[in-house]
């Protein structure tokens, strides 16, 4: 799940709203093609857990706890594609702001290798997310959409178990409403990724 940095103040920047959809719907239809086309026998998936950011954000107070898992589908050529869904829940302190969000990212990994899917690789990426926000007297919601690119690596271990960890920078742009005012924002996103999978 991306983590914006500090949004800048309310401005237009609708401009940056299509093209960067444009870009998450390309890598979709992208991904999904490849993957329907991909050789059958030699190629696997793989489905990741996310443990360190869960159990983080589950043991700190005042943090909306993270739940995302990744899928990834090899592809031949040393390409795969990745989703991940991801859910958000919890309380915000000591604002006490109650938080609900979902989040899809999907990516298109090319490993640097050319050979097969391991190793160091770079990811075009794209994330929608939406973010429901409650504080008792005030209520709101936010819909962001994000550009990013992804570098990183993956590891196998004797076809049972395989990891990864990587690191993402972008642009981010957001709308929203609270309560009877639209706003919208926009500015650097970043995200952060350990993922533990099983090939399967």
């Amino acid at each position: 799940m991306v983590r914006p940095t500090s949004y800048s103040p309310p401005q237009k920047t609708h401009g940056a709203f299509p093209l960067i959809t444009r870009l998450l719907s390309a890598i979709l239809v992208t991904g999904l093609f490849a993957a329907a086309s991909a050789q059958e026998g030699g190629k696997a998936n793989a489905l990741y857990f996310h443990p360190v950011i869960t159990a983080l954000t589950a043991s700190l107070p005042g943090v909306p706890l993270v739940l995302p898992v990744t899928i990834e589908h090899e592809l031949p050529d040393a390409k795969s594609f990745t989703l991940q869904p991801a859910l958000m829940t919890g309380t915000v302190e000591p604002s006490d702001v109650e938080v609900f969000g979902f989040s899809l990212t999907a990516a298109y990994r090319t490993y640097l290798n050319g050979v097969e899917s391991k190793g160091v690789y770079f990811a075009p990426a794209g994330q929608y997310q939406f973010l429901s926000l409650k504080d008792g007297k005030l209520s709101g919601s936010v819909s962001l959409v994000s550009g990013l690119v992804y570098f990183g690596a993956r590891g196998k271990w004797d076809e049972d178990i395989t990891l990864y960890a990587d690191a993402g920078l972008g642009y981010g742009v957001g709308f929203g409403k609270a309560e009877d005012i639209d706003f919208t924002v926009g500015g650097v996103a970043f995200d952060v990724n350990l993922g533990i999978g099983v090939p399967f």
